[in-house]
C-alpha cells in the first residue's frame, strides 16, 4: 500500500519524475525493499523546488483540496518523498490510482 492513516492524516509515498512530457500518475511502484510508491510525473524541473510545488499543485488538484493540506514531509531533495495530508477521508485516495485497467 503506497499510503499509511495515523491520527486523521494520511501519509502518502511518491517517487517523483521531475521534467515529463506531462503531470500525470504512472502507477505505483516498489523499491527494493518491498516498499511500494504512487509514481507520478510532473512537467516542472528538479531545480529551485519547482518539480516539489508542481506535485503539491498536482495532488491538490487531483485530491481537490487546499494546497495547504499537503507538506513534503521527507525528501525534499530526493525522487522519495513523503507527502502528509490533512483533513481528508482516505477513500478520497482512491481517485489517485485505481491500479491497472
Amino acid at each position: 500500500m503506497f499510503y499509511t492513516v495515523r491520527d486523521n492524516e494520511i501519509f502518502l509515498s511518491i517517487r517523483l519524475t521531475p521534467k515529463a512530457a506531462k503531470n500525470s500518475i504512472l502507477g505505483v511502484y516498489e523499491d527494493a525493499r518491498g516498499a511500494q510508491m504512487l509514481k507520478i510525473s510532473v512537467t516542472a524541473p528538479a531545480e529551485d523546488n519547482k518539480a516539489n510545488t508542481a506535485l503539491v499543485v498536482f495532488l491538490a488538484k487531483k485530491l481537490k483540496i487546499a494546497k495547504s493540506q499537503l507538506s513534503i514531509i521527507q525528501g525534499a531533495t530526493h525522487r522519495n518523498k513523503c507527502i502528509q495530508i490533512k483533513g481528508i477521508n482516505p477513500t478520497a485516495l482512491q481517485s489517485l490510482y485505481k491500479g491497472p485497467a
